[in-house]
């Protein structure tokens, strides 16, 4: 978890235009896949119903629906050129790969 932190505060230094990759990964992520993992967080960690998985609950539906749609707007409204709209593809990989990692890490703590 240590890398991947290092690396999101090396890119607000070095890089901040990239940093779009990472909530895009995991926000979208939590808002397509949030409802599953809290479950399986639930289930994991044996908590009682809604207990310590307020992280996951995005509202209704519609809701999620409509935060979706916002980020991915806001994301097509970032002013990139070709070589700016590459990097920043090249950083969601980046950040998928580092999400993967971590999600591994967090199940071997558990």
């Amino acid at each position: 978890m240590t890398r991947y932190v290092a690396h999101v505060e090396a890119l607000s230094a070095a890089a901040p235009a990239l940093l779009p990759a990472h909530a895009y990964v995991r926000y979208l992520g939590d808002l397509n896949g949030g409802q599953l993992l809290r479950g399986i967080v639930q289930r994991t960690l044996a908590l009682p119903s809604g207990a310590g998985t307020h992280f996951y609950a995005f509202g209704s539906a519609a809701d999620v629906s409509a935060r979706k749609t916002a980020l991915r707007t806001g994301l097509d409204q970032l002013p990139l050129d070709d070589a700016g709209a590459e990097a920043l593809v090249a950083e969601a990989k980046s950040a998928f790969e580092r999400h993967v990692a971590l999600f591994t890490e967090l199940g071997r703590a558990l």
